[in-house]
């Protein structure tokens, strides 16, 4: 004999919507302009401009970001 229980708790499979996520790629011709800006890119002048980890990487997107507006 056997006893089956049910469980007390929901699965999250059943009580969760369904989430769809969509994102973008980049085109074969913006991959390459944007490898040739960061191929032309002098990365030392980022180096000399501070120690601190944070401000480095910060000036980098903000570049990224001035590079990616021309690409567009």
């Amino acid at each position: 004999m056997a006893i089956r229980f049910k469980p007390v708790y929901n699965k999250r499979l059943e009580t969760k919507p369904v989430l769809v996520r969509t994102f973008n790629t980049w085109t074969d011709g913006a991959q390459a302009s944007l490898q040739g800006c960061f191929e032309a890119t002098d990365w030392s002048t980022f180096k000399v401009a501070t120690n601190n980890i944070h401000k480095y990487t910060e000036t980098i997107e903000r570049a990224h970001k001035v590079g990616c507006r021309r690409l567009n």
